[in-house]
């Protein structure tokens, strides 16, 4: 039987910059049989501030597995929604590089959302992208989920 994953309230997250941003704005399909969604890739300083993230995904461990959701969450049971900017998915499937914009001292989440719950971004600022800077954005995400 599948597991029918929590949603979080809408929360707004820390600024951060915003990569592979193709389903932010149009929800899309990841393949032909699939539901259309929105989702983006969003990218964090180390040093951020994650209490809005941290809470949402405390929220949605409880709403799917009730309390004991926080032990197994402990025990690494349930897969973490945060990723490190330098780890294997920060890299290009076939070099192996580190995809622009990734790196040490990041993390970085792979929010997404139903067709029917768009997620609404804040407070853009456009970088310059030959040096390096993708720009930053706030995003209201309105879904964050905890796998298994």
């Amino acid at each position: 039987m599948a597991t029918k994953f929590a949603r979080s309230d809408d929360f707004k997250t820390p600024p951060c910059r915003l990569s592979f941003g193709q389903g932010l704005f149009k929800a899309r399909k990841a393949s032909e049989d699939a539901k259309e969604k929105f989702g983006a890739t969003l990218i964090f300083s180390k040093s951020a501030d994650r209490k809005a993230l941290d809470n949402a995904v405390r929220q949605c461990i409880v709403d799917t597995w009730g309390e004991q959701g926080r032990e197994r969450a402990k025990k690494g049971l349930i897969k973490s929604p945060f990723l490190a900017g330098d780890g294997k998915e920060a890299r290009n499937k076939t070099t192996g590089e580190i995809n622009p914009g990734f790196g040490s001292g990041l993390f970085f989440i792979r929010p997404s959302a139903n067709a029917d719950r768009a997620p609404v971004v804040h407070g853009v600022r456009t970088g310059d992208r030959a040096a390096g800077d993708h720009g930053d954005a706030a995003v209201q995400q309105r879904q964050a989920s905890a796998s298994k």
